[in-house]
């Protein structure tokens, strides 16, 4: 497999062609004749890593890494509430360590858990509407467009809030069903 510097996976920002290396450290050029100096336009910054084919691929990426990294810590948390000597009893009892994660940490830590994931997906919900800051494609952005086209400020926006006003409702009563089905109907 080739190794493949980061100014290969950089596209040109007129015709989305790939940017290939000229004579200097600074100068690129498209497949299409474009020629750039990144130093003079500002482009030093992409040299830090490729960039992403679209808005909405950005928009999912950021995401993507934010949600990722507060659940981590929403499953230590979870994993780590529970009791040692709850582990103790299973290694008393003879249980191998997969036993022991299958029948005593997993289902007390995911009722544990399950509040803040529900929550986080809801805030993740509620965090798409950021996106609409660097041009990709969401319910802000469609009320932003309607807006300038109609004039008309207050009423586009109360929709875009009733309507994830809804969305966070319906999720909220879809989390809490589930919690119920999953949870409350074994503790029985």
């Amino acid at each position: 497999m080739p190794i493949v510097s980061v100014i290969d996976l950089l596209r040109c920002p007129h015709c989305s062609a790939q940017l290939t290396m000229i004579d200097d450290e600074r100068g690129v050029r498209c497949d299409q004749g474009h020629r750039y100096d990144l130093a003079k336009q500002g482009y030093l910054n992409l040299m830090a890593g490729p960039q992403p084919a679209n808005a909405d691929t950005a928009a999912m990426v950021a995401l993507s890494i934010n949600l990722g990294a507060y659940t981590i810590e929403i499953v230590r948390a979870g994993l780590e509430a529970i009791p040692k000597s709850q582990i103790e009893a299973g290694q008393s009892l003879g249980l191998s360590n997969v036993q022991i994660f299958r029948y005593v940490i997993i289902f007390p830590a995911l009722r544990l858990m399950y509040p803040a994931l529900a929550s986080q997906f809801i805030l993740l919900m509620l965090a798409t509407s950021v996106v609409s800051q660097i041009s990709a494609q969401d319910l802000f952005q469609a009320a932003s467009i309607i807006q300038s086209r109609t004039f008309r400020d207050f009423e586009v926006y109360a929709v875009v809030a009733g309507v994830y006003l809804a969305l966070a409702l319906l999720f909220r009563l879809l989390f809490a069903g589930l919690y119920t089905l999953i949870f409350a109907r074994r503790a029985r």
